[in-house]
């Protein structure tokens, strides 16, 4: 490629310039200026007719024809917040309209900028001559120190500030060394470019040509952005020595089939719509082709061109692309797509109903504070419409927020893969009032149809009750676009990719500037299941349904002059239909009704979860939360009838509790008001009688009916409201054992042994045996007596125990894992240090020892040390202590360890929890070599998972080994696989199947749905369940046959070989070390430890 030249004397040489009168007078002066006397054109015309060049461009975003098309196609960045008033940029271009014709670009953020720019050009070329080379002068406005802002963080040599080791992969570096030669381009500082280079040249030696074999690569998705930068920096005479190494980079990674654009071939073979990875690599394709074809004329660049086009095509016609989550919906995967159609100059796709059903849903979807900013204002510069700023306070605010870039890289929902353009024109906005009240935004067809068919329903755990007419994506309830304004909105959707367990559920509820409902679908520590989500779980007879709902029904709605109503449901698929009905009361109160219908008779339990934000305090009959609004405390009232809140603690995710009897038919009806005050008391009461619930407030009295599919409101009806629904009558309250449970027996008939250790909590014990540690790192081993045998005091916390031949294994927080002999003293020690390694927040950054056991992996008589480590890793150890090998799980923390044979060789069971994504069962040869065995709807991302137990076991009575696998996930919780993998049965236990113990010919199981439940072993088949009234960590069966279950409550219940309770007592003091998850729980003799410094032996 040749050195950039420009030539301003040349007889081709063009100034454009919009024909508006100061700009053509700018033009003139300029062109007077300049000894070659070029001519001005009109920059409306097309880019062909300005000739072969140079061009000097006139203007920005909003004034220009030619710039807003570089601007369009990532060239420039020139719009109202960038260089702000009064700022102005000399900057030369390397042919960015494909015709051989280099720019000089004269920008600023007004009419007065671009004039000191054309005087900052004629200077130029007074003092240097008319032959330009590379040229980056940049004088910033009045938003100076903001703009600066954006990028300064980069000029210093800080690893953190880099994070050369992201989350993601190579995501988080990749935009950084982006940003950092964009501070060069925003800025003219020129200490930017050294970082840049110093950072690229670590870039490609650590992520492209000696990347890490103990964690996968991505590097994909990224490599636009900093391909877009470097194309506009690297004519710059500081890379002189480094620029062909940089280009070849580029090259080397865009050849690459797992990270270049070829890795996108077989998805293009498939009409569905696009997820965010896809349409990422896509722009990868385009911008990387569209640089090597412009720049070296490289053949094969055409074809990632095209590569690129294929994959676009169908989610150009699509207003939804395959994630359903918030941020991955329309901050990445539509807005790469609307990315896309601007670079292309795609005016269909700009002006069509796809992207208009897309940006509405954006609004409709999106409390004004948490808008995906970026995504919309690209919307309003691609079409036009000032109504997609709808929620903007201020043009100014605005302004402001465009110039640090805030919206692209600030965390929630607004961030967008934007590093250059804030799209910002500094228009005012045009508010959507039809959007204001109730709106509903509609299903997409293609992506209903690619939901269904294109590998997002697995094993069709997702089922599709609702009719496609009856379907839809999100329902929003909004008095304006104010940040005060009352909004609420709802889902319609659940497991879209990178999406959770959310139909039926409320997403946001925003008052008077405040969010008061959020959700935990963010915690990585927390499955995707309704728990999550303000929602109702419901549960017959101690099992779900087995399956999940895709989508829910919507039955009505309406809105008048005094209320906004909607009512949706999750029915036709289980024993159990879940209906919500929400009113709203404008400027006043918001009223939720829920009703669960029985299908069949049985045992109902009914539990709404609640998530609220701010200081969240309990009140007799629900929640007061306390948040500021620039210095004025407000305060949020919900208030629950019909249904009570456990005293367990959990007091801003409270989990409202409701247990009885049912006839096949009956319902369950409970209602919650909510409403804000600026004092302390509650101004709006709920109170229910037979036939209505009735609020009071300062607006008077107003009676409320719910019916099947519509509720009644003073009279006036909202859907089909025909009658009010006949409800079953329940005392509200925790879902306990029966009401004629037995008298609970002194816990010393439970408790066979109790042994008085210290005065601080046990935080690990042994399986088997009885040894314990704790928070101070004091290590106990008890003889059979109860004699103490020995103590040791270490240095940390001990996290895990093993008891191997006559030694002790001890696991601490500080990552050393010890040997202790039978006398307690050191026989070695093994300390892992903590190394950073991609996807860092899939563990917990640091190397606490999780879980420790032993076995003869490779055969040669000895046995292996096998450890679970919270960097994500599991090691082997040999018998002395020396480590052999270690692996890393991408996605989550090994967990539940059970080391057994499997298809002839002893191997390393596990999964991952605490964070997890996948409950799949993963296995580890000696060697370390992983596999997993997995349910198919086990490994999809739309809904995390964890694992909770795992055992090996004959529990079928065919002399072969199955694997026991006890999961928190949506449905199926319990699963058994025979060897080789292939699933011999699961059971659906309403919960997390948190705890597993194996008596042949019986499977038992603890849910956290509150269950013991047991199954027959050949063939899943449920034999009994018992209710014992809490979460279940532990299950283990005792000396005298009977099974022993510990509650997270502290409570040790006896239950019969029946399923029968016979006893329920709590023990001394709360239960803080269990035999850990996985083999350890199938030893002979049970352990636990307390929290006042107790070992109990059941």
């Amino acid at each position: 490629m040749s050195e950039l030249r420009l030539d301003l004397d040349a007889t081709t040489c063009v100034i454009a310039a919009p024909s508006i009168a100061p700009y053509v007078a700018i033009a003139e002066r300029l062109a007077s200026d300049l000894p070659g006397k070029p001519r001005v054109a009109d920059d409306a015309a097309d880019s062909s007719e300005v000739g072969d060049g140079p061009v000097i461009l006139l203007g920005n975003l909003m004034d220009s024809a030619l710039v807003r098309r570089l601007y369009l196609e990532s060239y420039d960045f020139t719009d109202y917040s960038w260089p702000s008033i009064g700022g102005y940029v000399v900057r030369t271009i390397r042919d960015p309209f494909g015709s051989g014709a280099h720019v000089v670009l004269l920008g600023g953020s007004d009419v007065d900028g671009v004039s000191r720019a054309a005087d900052e050009l004629a200077a130029i070329v007074r003092r240097d001559g008319v032959q330009l080379g590379y040229v980056n002068r940049v004088e910033l406005g009045r938003l100076a120190d903001v703009i600066h802002r954006y990028t300064q963080r980069f000029l210093a040599d800080d690893a953190k500030t880099w994070n050369r080791m992201g989350e993601a992969g190579s995501w988080a570096y990749e935009k950084n060394i982006a940003l950092c030669g964009l501070g060069y381009l925003r800025t003219g500082e020129e200490r930017y470019l050294v970082g840049f280079a110093r950072e690229f040249a670590h870039f490609s030696d650590q992520d492209l040509h000696h990347p890490r074999t103990d964690s996968p690569r991505q590097v994909h998705g990224f490599l636009h952005l900093i391909l877009l930068v470097w194309d506009l920096i690297r004519d710059h005479p500081f890379f002189d020595g480094t620029r062909k190494n940089i280009d070849d980079d580029f090259l080397f990674v865009m050849n690459d089939p797992q990270e270049g654009p070829e890795h996108l071939r077989p998805d293009t073979l498939h009409w569905v719509v696009r997820d965010n990875h896809g349409t990422m690599s896509a722009l990868d394709a385009h911008f990387g082709g569209r640089f090597f074809r412009r720049r070296f004329r490289h053949q094969p660049a055409l074809g990632w061109m095209e590569l690129a086009a294929r994959y676009f095509d169908p989610q150009l016609v699509s207003a939804k692309p395959i994630g359903d989550h918030w941020g991955h919906q329309w901050s990445f995967s539509l807005f790469n797509t609307l990315v896309y159609a601007l670079a292309t100059g795609n005016e269909v796709y700009w002006h069509g109903p796809h992207l208009r059903d897309a940006a509405d849903r954006a609004l409709i979807a999106h409390p004004v504070t948490r808008q995906p900013l970026n995504y919309l204002r690209a919307c309003h510069v691609a079409t036009g419409d000032p109504g997609y700023l709808s929620g903007t306070v201020s043009v100014d605010d605005v302004v402001r927020r465009s110039a640090d870039m805030s919206e692209q890289w600030g965390g929630g929902f607004g961030a967008c893969f934007e590093v250059m353009r804030a799209f910002c024109t500094g228009e005012a906005v045009a508010p959507r009032g039809d959007l204001v009240g109730v709106a509903e935004a509609p299903m997409d067809d293609l992506w209903n149809d690619t939901i269904a068919e294109r590998g997002f329903n697995p094993g069709h755990v997702f089922a599709t009750a609702a009719r496609r007419e009856e379907r839809f994506d999100k329902i929003g309830l909004r008095e304006g676009w104010a940040p005060d304004d009352f909004f609420l909105c709802i889902d319609g959707i659940s497991g879209g990719h990178h999406s959770f367990l959310d139909a039926n559920c409320i997403k946001f509820l925003y008052e008077r500037g405040v969010s008061w409902l959020a959700n935990l679908a963010a915690d990585l520590h927390r499955a995707s299941t309704v728990a999550i989500e303000n929602g109702v779980s419901v549960v017959l007879d101690g099992a779900g349904p087995g399956r999940l709902h895709r989508y829910a029904r919507r039955l009505y709605t309406g809105q008048s002059s005094r209320y906004l109503a909607c009512g949706t449901s999750l029915q036709r698929l289980g024993r159990v239909d879940w209906h919500r009905h929400i009113v709203r009361r404008r400027g006043s109160w918001t009223l939720v009704i829920d009703v669960v219908e029985a299908k069949d008779a049985g045992e109902l339990l009914a539990r709404r979860h609640w998530h609220l934000c701010g200081d969240v305090s309990a009140t007799e009959d629900g929640r007061v939360s306390v948040a500021e609004d620039e210095g004025t405390p407000l305060r949020f009232h919900l208030q629950s009838v019909g249904i009570r809140a456990a005293e367990d603690g959990l007091v801003a995710h409270p989990v409202e509790t409701l247990r009885t009897r049912v006839g096949a038919g009956q319902t369950l009806a409970f209602a919650t008001l909510m409403h804000v005050t600026d004092g302390e008391e509650r101004v709006n009461r709920l109170d229910r009688d037979e036939d209505a619930w009735r609020v009071a407030s300062a607006d008077g009295e107003a009676t409320v009916r719910a019916g099947e599919s519509g509720v009644e409101v003073d009279g006036e009806n909202f859907g089909v409201f025909d009658s009010t629904l006949d409800t079953v009558s329940s005392e509200p309250g925790r879902v306990g054992p029966e009401r004629s449970r037995p008298q609970a027996p002194d816990r010393h008939a439970q408790v066979r042994r109790q042994i008085k250790v210290g005065e601080r909590p046990i935080t690990a014990v042994a399986g088997g045996v009885a040894a314990c540690g704790d928070g101070d790192g004091v290590v106990s081993r008890f003889d059979n007596d109860g004699a103490l045998s020995f103590e040791h005091r270490g240095a940390s916390a001990v996290t895990a125990l093993h008891a191997i031949e006559d030694d002790l294994l001890v696991g601490t927080k500080d990552g050393a894992l010890t040997c202790l002999g039978p006398d307690g003293s050191v026989r070695w020690r093994h300390v892992i240090e903590y190394e950073l390694r991609p996807f860092a927040h899939m563990g917990e950054h640091h190397t606490a020892i999780r879980e420790i056991g032993a076995m003869d992996l490779d055969g040669d008589g000895a046995r292996e040390i096998v450890v679970f480590c919270s960097d994500r890793a599991v090691y082997l150890f040999d018998r002395e202590g020396n480590r052999r090998w270690y692996k890393v799980i991408t996605s989550g923390l090994p967990s539940a360890m059970s080391l057994g044979p499997c298809e002839g060789r002893n191997v390393i069971f596990g999964g991952t929890s605490d964070p997890s994504i996948h409950g799949w069962c993963l296995i580890f040869d000696a060697d370390g070599d992983m596999r997993w065995y997995a349910r198919d709807d086990l490994v999809i991302w739309s809904l995390r998972k964890r694992m909770c137990d795992t055992r090996v076991a004959d529990v079928d009575g065919d002399g072969q080994l199955e694997v026991v696998n006890g999961l928190d996930t949506a449905c199926r919780q319990l699963v058994v696989y025979r060897q080789g993998g292939r699933g011999l049965w699961d059971a659906d236990i309403a919960g997390a199947a948190r705890c597993v113990s194996v008596m042949p010919p019986r499977i038992v199981c603890g849910s956290d749905a509150g269950w013991v439940c047991a199954f027959d072993g050949k063939s899943g088949q449920r034999l009994w369940q018992c209710p014992i009234g809490a979460p279940t960590n532990f299950v283990g069966r005792l000396d005298d046959e009977k099974i022993l279950a510990v509650t997270d409550d502290g409570r040790c219940v006896l239950i019969s070989p029946e399923g029968k309770l016979q006893g329920d007592a709590a023990t001394p003091s709360p239960v803080t070390a269990l035999p850990r998850a996985g083999d350890h729980r199938d030893a002979e003799r049970i352990v636990l430890g307390t929290q006042d410094g107790h070992l109990l032996i059941p």
